[in-house]
């Protein structure tokens, strides 16, 4: 499968059942906002749901990219950010929320306030 789709569409709906991140494996559960990642790569359709925690730090990632790096493939978030700790700032503490399973719905959206501010250019 390619990295970047032929078509997508990007969705945040609230969970009506039980979901897995793609990035992290916590629970997504209903109620919860999140979002849905839908496209076809290689002919292939496939579906994505990502934590809002994890879908603000894989954005926050992608746009410190060089220009013209494609952006993170799905499930690849926690390996980049082991890999390339020392050139993405902020990286080790955004490691450590994808790998805290601990975090209540309420802490991520708390820390994905504090990722926005971090990342926020008029700073």
């Amino acid at each position: 499968m390619s990295d970047l789709p032929e078509a997508f569409q990007v969705e945040y709906p609230h969970a009506r059942k039980t979901h897995c991140c793609y990035e992290c494996a916590r629970q997504i559960l209903p109620g919860c906002k999140h979002q849905k990642y839908s496209g076809i790569w290689d002919g292939e359709p496939a579906r994505f749901r990502t934590c809002i925690l994890c879908a603000t730090i894989r954005d926050a990632v992608n746009k410190l990219l060089p220009r013209g790096e494609d952006p993170l493939a799905f499930g690849e978030l926690g390996q980049y950010l082991r890999d390339c700790h020392s050139d993405v700032p902020h990286a080790k503490e955004w490691l450590a929320l994808l790998q805290d399973k601990q975090l209540s719905f309420e802490e991520q959206g708390r820390h994905v306030w504090a990722v926005l501010d971090l990342t926020d250019p008029k700073k």
